[in-house]
């Protein structure tokens, strides 16, 4: 049996989420190396502390709510981890069951960093935003269009004063529904 087990241990051990087993209270029983890397802690220190010191306190019930239905099944929630000091780190956190074991309540709970998606998603969005008041302030008319169907999908301000339409006028409309120009 100790022979079946090891490599699971190696692949909980090198794999690149975060993992803790926790006992009824929130006590970490078990937490891999990745797991303390996004902490900013040790191992030694992380197993058998609170795992509430690590959950953002706005966080807290959000985290409860998430362990209390992954024991009755898988559940899966976005929060962030507080690391080292001020810092935090958002994750995705997946809670289950921790099946096959004489300790009730305990639950197995996998964090992914999504730090870098985070980033990304902000970058995106500013991205948006930057073209979408270029798009607004342009005193060029704009049609934007749906490729497959022809239909008319936002149109700017500055066609709206041209054409003497408005907005509601247009949008769904196929290009060639809108008449000629004034």
């Amino acid at each position: 049996l100790s022979g079946a087990e090891h490599p699971y241990r190696v692949m909980v051990e090198t794999m690149n989420e975060g993992a803790v087993t926790l006992a009824s209270d929130g006590t970490i029983l078990y937490g891999n190396q990745r797991f303390a890397d996004m902490v900013e802690g040790s191992l030694e220190k992380v197993i058998g502390s609170s795992i509430y010191q690590y959950i953002s306190s706005t966080d807290l019930q959000v985290f409860e709510a998430l362990v209390e239905r992954g024991l009755k099944g898988d559940s899966g929630r976005e929060l962030a981890l507080q690391a080292g000091g001020e810092n935090s780190v958002p994750v995705l956190l997946s809670a289950s069951p921790l099946q096959g074991t004489d300790m009730p309540g305990a639950v197995c709970v996998v964090m992914v960093d999504i730090t870098e998606r985070k980033k990304m998603e902000e970058a995106l969005k500013s991205s948006e935003t930057r073209y979408r008041r270029l798009f607004e302030a342009a005193r060029d008319g704009i049609l934007i269009l749906d490729a497959e169907t022809g239909q008319i999908v936002d149109v700017n301000p500055f066609v709206l004063e041209i054409l003497g339409y408005s907005r509601e006028d247009l949008l769904g409309k196929d290009l060639w529904e809108i008449g000629t120009f004034r």
